[in-house]
């Protein structure tokens, strides 16, 4: 049985076992992604009822919103690297300090990203092609979204400060919250009740925001309190040279690896659209099914980047690099398990998402869905080595593998593959890209230079441990 350590108290991650501290981490996690995915599931499964232009609409809008988005996720990990990382080496008032400058920068980023936001979505999409019956609804919903997005970055900015001190629970607490909110007001706006207007792809958008900004607005007064473990004081917002410049150098390659993943889901969106309304919206419910099968994938992958970075901080480097080898192992099991289930069930799985009079949509998501079963372990195992780069702070390797796979391998294989194979040749691109990169990030991790990028490394000035602990063999 897997307990999960209450929220308030901190988790040993640096002693004993690693699967059960792995699982207890992970689990929370996993289901955060749950809840995450929920959000577009909802979206996606509601505008279904209204038809193919406005599930279209949704699945070209958001990688535009994800383009900006993803540059507070990819700060945001610095604030797990770090916490993690002074966390393990029993400097709490460090850990704290990181935390301010971790919220402060991402706050003051995200009111300029949401007015650059609203100005830009309407000549990004028509640069991207969107059919001219798609166009006016993907404008109004990535406009609203972007809006909002001040409100979105806050559950960036918790997730990863408190996630990184060794609490995954209260995350997924307040994501539960967010979500029920989101499904219960997305029917209601969508399709108007009572006073409320119908409002269709709108209405999705707004109830999105404002059940984000419920959850973030929680997780600030948490932060401010010290309810939880990390306390950030006025003082701890101050802007401090140094340690910006220390976020900074851990954060900008995850926001560039996070942004540039963007960009390029934005253009492989660009790439369907060329084949029309039904590939789009085959491309965007086949998306949402990925998005679920890959959870365990986003679970593990910052589970092990909070151990790896305890360790780290801690001086144990040969339990972190025990850590990566068993993470990937495991996802490697589950995913693949995943991907067979999807496979047998593909048709079943995309008719959830469409009216059943769109039968071409649900042929297509399902071919995309068989092909790219294929290949959800080799994916999970990338997904989860990348975390064990973040938690060391070695993030450019992160970014490296990331752009590589998306930009090396999947973009150009499934341009110059559909040229011959039409839609087939989209999938097949994207399928190879998930086994060839993993195969390569496999040998780079063999290598172990990403432990020198730590506090403890040298890539970092030694951390001024009070208690440092020997390497220990109980790596069960």
């Amino acid at each position: 049985m897997i307990c999960l350590a209450p929220p308030g108290r901190k988790r040993n991650l640096t002693e004993g076992p690693i699967i059960k501290p792995l699982l207890a981490l992970s689990l929370p996690i996993m289901a955060s992604s749950a809840m995450q995915t929920a959000y577009n599931v909802a979206d996606t499964f509601w505008l279904g009822r209204i038809g193919a232009e406005a599930v279209a609409a949704l699945s070209i809008g958001w990688p535009l919103i994800f383009l900006l988005i993803s540059i507070a996720a990819g700060l945001s990990m610095a604030g797990t690297t770090l916490v993690s990382q002074y966390t393990g080496a029993d400097e709490p008032e460090k850990a704290n300090q990181m935390a301010g400058q971790v919220f402060i920068l991402l706050l003051v980023l995200g009111v300029s990203f949401a007015v650059v936001g609203v100005l830009v979505a309407r000549p990004l999409l028509v640069l991207m092609g969107t059919p001219d019956d798609v166009l006016p609804l993907a404008v109004v919903y990535a406009q609203i979204i972007f809006g909002g997005v001040v409100l979105m970055f806050g559950s960036f900015i918790f997730q990863s400060i408190i996630s990184g001190w060794g609490d995954t629970v209260t995350p997924m607490k307040l994501m539960l919250v967010s979500v029920v909110l989101n499904i219960v007001l997305d029917p209601v706006l969508i399709f108007g009740a009572g006073p409320i207007p119908r409002l269709g792809v709108a209405g999705a958008a707004i109830a999105t925001v404002f059940s984000r900004g419920v959850a973030s607005i929680i997780g600030f007064y948490l932060l401010f309190s010290g309810k939880k473990g990390i306390t950030i004081r006025p003082h701890d917002l101050v802007p401090r040279p140094r340690e910006i410049k220390r976020v900074i150098q851990i954060g900008v390659p995850s926001a560039v690896e996070q942004s540039t993943l963007a960009l390029g889901f934005t253009m492989m969106a660009s790439v369907v659209a060329q084949f029309g309304t039904v590939a789009l919206a085959s491309y965007g419910i086949g998306s949402r099914l990925i998005s679920i099968l890959s959870m365990p994938a986003m679970g593990f992958s910052m589970a092990v980047s909070i151990m790896v970075g305890q360790n780290l901080g801690a001086g144990k480097e040969r339990r972190a690099e025990r850590v990566g080898w068993l993470s990937s192992g495991a996802i490697m099991l589950i995913l693949t398990a995943g991907g067979a289930v999807s496979f047998l069930l593909a048709k079943p799985l995309v008719s959830v998402f469409i009216v059943e009079e769109d039968r071409a949509v649900i042929e297509l998501g399902s071919r995309f869905i068989k092909f790219i079963g294929f290949g959800m372990g080799a994916f999970g195992v990338r997904m989860v080595l990348n975390g064990v780069f973040r938690g060391a702070g070695d993030t450019v390797t992160s970014m490296a593998f990331s752009i590589l796979a998306l930009w090396g391998f999947r973009i150009p294989l499934a341009v110059g593959l559909s040229s011959s194979m039409g839609t087939d040749g989209i999938w097949l691109g994207i399928l190879l890209s998930y086994i060839i990169t993993p195969s390569i990030a496999v040998l780079w991790f063999r290598r172990g230079k990403w432990k020198e990028k730590s506090i403890s490394g040298r890539g970092w000035e030694p951390s001024k441990r009070k208690n440092p602990r020997l390497e220990d063999d109980d790596i069960g």
